[in-house]
Parts: C-alpha cells; sequence; structure tokens
C-alpha cells in the first residue's frame, strides 16, 4: 500500500513539473510570437529567455542599429490596483534603470488607447541619437508587458512601421 502511494506521488510530482516545465516553455513562444512575422529571420537576430520574474524575448538588428524588447513581468500574487499604482506612480525610478545604457534621455509623450500605454523618449547610445518607444499593458491578472522599440532618429519611418504592427491601435503619441 505505502509503494502504491509513493508511486502516485511520484507520478503526481512529475505531472507537475512536466506541466510546470510545458508552461515555461509556452511563455517564451508567447514573448516570442510578439514578433513573429515582423522582425524577419533575416534581418533580426532573436533572443529568448525566461527567469522567476519575468519572460523576455529581444531581437537585434545590427543592419539598421535598432532593438526591439517584449518582457512578460511575472506577478505571481497579481498585478493588483493598488500594484498597478505603485508601479505607475515610481515610473521615473523604473525608466532610469530601463534606459540607463541611453543618456541623456528625455520623454517627449505618454498617451494610451484603453489599457495599453506609450511613453516616447530620445536618447543617446554610443553617441547615435536613438528614439525610443515603450509600451505597458497588463495581459492577464498576474501579468505586465512591456515592449520597447529603439530606433536610430533618421530611421523615423520604419520605426513607425514596426510600431503600427504591433501596436495598431497605438503606433505613437500624436
Amino acid at each position: 500500500m505505502l509503494n502504491r502511494a509513493v508511486c502516485i506521488l511520484v507520478f503526481g510530482l512529475a505531472l507537475l513539473t512536466a506541466a510546470t516545465a510545458f508552461a515555461q516553455e509556452r511563455e517564451i513562444y508567447t514573448v516570442l510570437d510578439y514578433g513573429d512575422g515582423i522582425f524577419q529571420p533575416g534581418a533580426w537576430q532573436a533572443t529568448a529567455y525566461e527567469q522567476f520574474d519575468r519572460t523576455t524575448a529581444y531581437w537585434n538588428s545590427t543592419e539598421i542599429s535598432a532593438l526591439a524588447y517584449v518582457d512578460l513581468i511575472h506577478y505571481d500574487n497579481g498585478f493588483t490596483v493598488s500594484e498597478a499604482i505603485r508601479f505607475f506612480s515610481d515610473i521615473d525610478s523604473w525608466l532610469d534603470a530601463v534606459l540607463v545604457n541611453y543618456q541623456p534621455w528625455q520623454r517627449t509623450a505618454r498617451c494610451s488607447a484603453g489599457d495599453l500605454m506609450l511613453y516616447e523618449f530620445t536618447g543617446e547610445y554610443q553617441a547615435q541619437p536613438k528614439l525610443i518607444r515603450y509600451w505597458f499593458q497588463a495581459t492577464a491578472p498576474d501579468r505586465l508587458l512591456t515592449v520597447q522599440l529603439i530606433f536610430p532618429t533618421e530611421e523615423r519611418d520604419l520605426l513607425d512601421s514596426y510600431a503600427e504592427q504591433m501596436f495598431p491601435r497605438l503606433p505613437a503619441c500624436g
């Protein structure tokens, strides 16, 4: 009887482990899906990974010196209203950390459409002026999606095109 219980327990743990691994794997594919059909493999190098607090995919185009980041931030206890208020009331600290490589950076616009928020910035990376767009959206009760597109200022039309493909209802502010 004890052997049977142990076998059931081990089998149950194996199923739970497999289900957890599948969920993590699927979330990696979820973030990669945001760029599927947008960032062409020949022009963009994709990378994705999962950490305990986020799932991230990013694309790098050395040809045009552009980057795209999709970050699914994990709030395993839920992204509550109070959590959202705390997050966005301290947004400048978040942005200082996220945009540390683009100094000096300056916020040029902020807008929203329903539950989708967009911040726009200018900044510099290795003395090259950049345009940065940064979207935020709660996609599930325990996930916050953040997306950044970072392009050289002379590639504004190309940035607009990618932004339109990713967020047709809010590709830019104004």
